[in-house]
């Protein structure tokens, strides 16, 4: 799949609250099988400091990781099918970290991406380059 096919949604497509982060799929969701397992790569430098793997079907991110980078920035993916990553890994942007899956509380196959600040969730969606 290319990077032409996928589309970027604001918030989550299946939870209506609050969601800063966007989730990253096909276009209307349509063969969303050619993402799975694709890879996931890291925003920017740092290091890893969460990998969760175990959760409950239907709930949360799924399988995610947190990166801390410089300034207190931070960025979570979510709903992965594998983390190839441990806490207190050290990663370079573009460094493959996980892959796309649909753990969690999701019914697509996708990457749920968030940016933090602080923290803090941040309005993601305006860090993302169309």
């Amino acid at each position: 799949i290319d990077a032409e096919d996928l589309y970027v949604f604001e918030g989550h497509p299946d939870i209506s609250d609050s969601q800063n982060g966007v989730f990253i799929s096909t276009n209307k969701f349509e063969n969303t099988s050619e993402l799975f397992g694709k890879p996931i790569v890291s925003a920017d430098d740092g290091i890893v400091v969460s990998v969760v793997t175990d959760y409950k079907a239907g709930q949360g991110y799924g399988k995610y990781l947190v990166i801390s980078h410089d300034d207190g920035w931070e960025t979570l993916y979510g709903h992965c099918s594998k983390i190839n990553v441990e806490e207190g890994d050290e990663v370079r942007k573009g460094d493959v970290i996980a892959e796309v899956g649909g753990t969690g509380r999701t019914s697509h196959i996708g990457c749920y991406f968030e940016i933090r600040k602080d923290s803090l969730p941040v309005e993601t969606s305006k860090f993302i380059d169309d």
